[in-house]
């Protein structure tokens, strides 16, 4: 059979079609922090598990072995790929040719702000001070609009109060976009264009919670009163509460879930054998023949998953009997 397994890789002419990638999830019921966990998804697999959608949920929750879990300390709750990025903030008017270097990394923060109370606070009002201050996106304030020319900005103060998402809305709809501040002059026009004794949002806010590729999430699955502190910025998944998402600290330990996506390529192997003794078509021998044949791929660095089968023709045979240019047999 050597000879013939030989004769098989040496006539391979191969053709290969792309099909769509499959994506399998996996359990990892091995406590580690979230960080670990990430490492290792990454590492053995794609990525930690990003649930961002109710299909989601569903194949988060049957991928769980609950008997397994019951075997763990917080044996309810696994890492996801979220987590809160204290650090990511961003403006409204997202051009960049608008800001100069340095300019929309500048900041004038009230003393002890911003504190992300609660793990809540996302968006920024300007105090009547002209400092500012981090605070719920649901708060009512009125807006600081601009009209933006290249890198010349007007600014509108809008008198009617509303959440920070409608005065983006707002004044994306009748002016440019939320004033941006970028350096303290502007920071002043902002104070002499609002009235003094009143907080004021403008275009600075932050994504907070991000899923493990970078982008804000479109879906949100949290348990009641979740999530609760601006300490623990790692999210898990609750079993015991149908995958509901809790922030947790990212130094505890915990099961986590991965998933991996496995890319397809489609190959087909024309042969040509010479006859021998063996009816190639008996299906010991074929079933012989992919073994040994699956065993050289992989000898020759073949990797991830390998599938081989034979195509039979319309008459339900793998080979077929032809006669070479010499008059020898071949199958």
């Amino acid at each position: 059979m050597e000879n013939v397994l030989l004769l098989i890789i040496s006539a391979s002419a191969l053709c290969a079609a792309d099909q769509l990638p499959k994506i399998t999830y996996n359990f990892v019921y091995d406590m580690k922090t979230w960080s670990e966990a990430q490492s290792f998804c990454r590492a053995t697999f794609t990525d930690m598990m990003i649930v961002d959608s109710p299909a989601d949920v569903k194949i988060l929750m049957d991928t769980v072995d609950s008997n397994k879990l019951l075997n763990l300390t917080n044996s309810s709750v696994a890492w996801i790929g979220m987590y809160n990025d204290l650090n990511s903030w961003s403006w409204s008017l997202e051009d960049a040719n608008f800001y100069q270097p340095g300019e929309a990394d500048y900041r004038n923060w009230n003393l002890g702000e911003p504190n992300f109370a609660q793990g809540k606070v996302q968006c920024v009002e300007m105090l009547s001070s002209g400092t500012w201050n981090d605070v719920p996106c649901e708060w009512s304030r009125k807006p600081i609009c601009s009209s933006v020319t290249g890198t010349t900005q007007t600014f509108h103060f809008v008198n009617t109060s509303m959440s920070w998402p409608d005065a983006q809305a707002y004044c994306r709809t009748h002016f440019t976009d939320l004033a941006s501040i970028r350096n303290p002059t502007e920071n002043q026009n902002v104070m002499t264009t609002k009235i003094l004794t009143e907080g004021v949002w403008f275009g600075l806010y932050r994504g907070a919670w991000r899923l493990n590729n970078g982008s804000l999430p479109t879906f949100k699955n949290w348990q009641d009163g979740q999530p609760n502190s601006h300490d623990e910025v790692c999210a898990v998944a609750n079993f015991d509460h149908q995958g509901k998402w809790e922030n947790w600290n990212c130094a505890d330990a915990r099961a986590s879930v991965c998933y991996h996506i496995v890319r397809y390529s489609h190959k087909v192997v024309h042969l040509k054998l010479q006859r021998n003794s063996v009816n190639l078509n008996d299906p010991v021998v074929l079933e012989q023949l992919l073994t040994q044949l699956k065993q050289k791929l992989r000898g020759n660095g073949q990797k991830g998953l390998l599938n081989l089968s034979w195509r039979r023709k319309s008459d339900g045979l793998v080979f077929h009997e032809f006669k070479t240019p010499t008059g020898e047999e071949a199958e």
